[in-house]
């Protein structure tokens, strides 16, 4: 998993709990086509090493269980979510720098309802 706020882009390292800097910059646009895209506190950019997955249709499945608690936990704490089928997924996989073996499979916007 991936996300992008206003300070950069982060790659997720589920092992160790951290966020690590992929890169400096606000690149949030470039996460969907919509345009409050471009203005939430953070995307989420679901990605899968396909070479892991048992199937594809795993991968799709494992995805949107994180998507839900994703969604669990926002209605939480009084944020809003929305999960995105609307993005570039050849300008994400440059942005990324992903090997072909890992494709994008859904994003996830994150912010303050108005």
């Amino acid at each position: 998993m991936y996300v992008t706020t206003k300070n950069g882009v982060y790659f997720y390292d589920a092992r160790n709990h951290l966020l690590k800097e992929v890169k400096k910059g606000d690149y949030r646009v470039k996460a969907g086509s919509q345009d409050f895209v471009a203005h939430a506190a953070l995307n989420l950019i679901f990605v899968s090493d396909l070479e892991k997955a048992s199937n594809r249709e795993a991968a799709h499945i494992d995805c949107g269980f994180v998507a839900q608690n994703v969604y669990l936990y926002c209605a939480s704490e009084g944020l809003g979510a929305v999960v995105r089928a609307s993005f570039d997924k050849s300008t994400l996989r440059e942005l990324l720098n992903l090997p072909a073996n890992q494709e994008v499979l859904l994003t996830q916007s994150v912010g303050y309802p108005d």
